[in-house]
């Protein structure tokens, strides 16, 4: 059980974001920027099925809830959520969060150009936190996410994905993911599997290559090292005059009762699950 205070920071932030809206009305994985719309700590914001995405320093967070119905009456609290007001007497979520450990810390930057989507806010009464024509991106990049190492997040046919680039000489011990907050980890034959009390996230081995001259991709072995909580690589042997590229294959959501499965790419995603639960 968390404490009363990390609940209502985790509910409060998920009520407002539920009044934002785009102009055009389209569902599509965008990452939108803050404008003073949301905690200073998130820089974008991503829709998915069941859930958001908030990008930040350092990392990314996962918030996902399991009844719509109890969500969408979350709408109807608005500022009073700070108070515990008119909440539901149960609501499960979970909170999937993502760290670089030991990595510098770096600040998700636009990687494209803005998209046509632009997004208005208008959050309760305070006008501090309205915010209009909030633009929205196909990309972004973490620079320097760990020494010599940029991570690229993307969205492509309505599916999310993303890259970390080696770039030539860095160290790939480096590359660390903390997964906090998970009810069990596995590795297998088809990647790592990640149980929480609500979902399932698979993560399928990941794909790592070089291009040659002429552009082709030339496969590099890797494979996961699960340490306690701790997610890393094992590369093996390539030309380390050239970048290497950890190419993820594409996001999914598949939803089937009794218990929804989310099927998470390749390479790894770092994980806080977190059952919240009001009393």
């Amino acid at each position: 059980m968390f404490p009363k205070p990390l609940i209502t920071i985790f509910l409060f932030l998920f009520a407002e974001n539920l009044f934002g809206h785009g102009d055009d009305g389209i569902n599509s994985l965008n990452f939108i920027e803050n404008k003073g719309q949301w905690d200073a700590d998130i820089k974008f914001r991503m829709e998915i099925p069941n859930g958001y995405m908030f990008f930040h320093d350092g990392g990314l967070t996962y918030l996902f809830y399991h009844d719509p119905k109890a969500i969408n009456h979350l709408e109807t609290v608005g500022t009073n959520l700070r108070n515990h007001s008119g909440l539901p007497n149960d609501i499960d979520l979970h909170a999937v969060r993502i760290t670089f450990d030991g990595g510098n810390g770096s600040t998700p930057k636009p990687e494209s150009n803005p998209g046509r989507e632009v997004y208005n806010y208008f959050l309760g009464n305070d006008a501090k936190k309205w915010a209009s024509q909030v633009k929205s991106y196909k990309s972004l990049i973490y620079e320097n996410a760990f020494d010599g190492v940029d991570i690229i997040f993307y969205s492509h046919d309505q599916l999310l994905k993303y890259d970390l680039i080696i770039k030539h000489g860095a160290n790939t011990s480096l590359i660390k993911l903390l997964i906090e907050g998970a009810d069990e980890l596995n590795l297998d034959s088809e990647g790592l599997k990640i149980s929480t009390s609500l979902q399932s996230i698979r993560e399928q081995n990941p794909f790592s290559y070089q291009k040659d001259g002429a552009g082709n991709k030339n496969a590099v072995s890797s494979n996961f090292i699960l340490n306690d909580d701790a997610l890393s690589f094992e590369i093996g042997p390539y030309d380390t005059s050239k970048n290497l590229i950890i190419d993820p294959a594409s996001y999914s959501l598949l939803f089937q009762d009794p218990q929804p499965i989310i099927g998470v790419l390749q390479p790894p995603m770092m994980t806080l699950a977190m059952h919240i639960q009001e009393e």
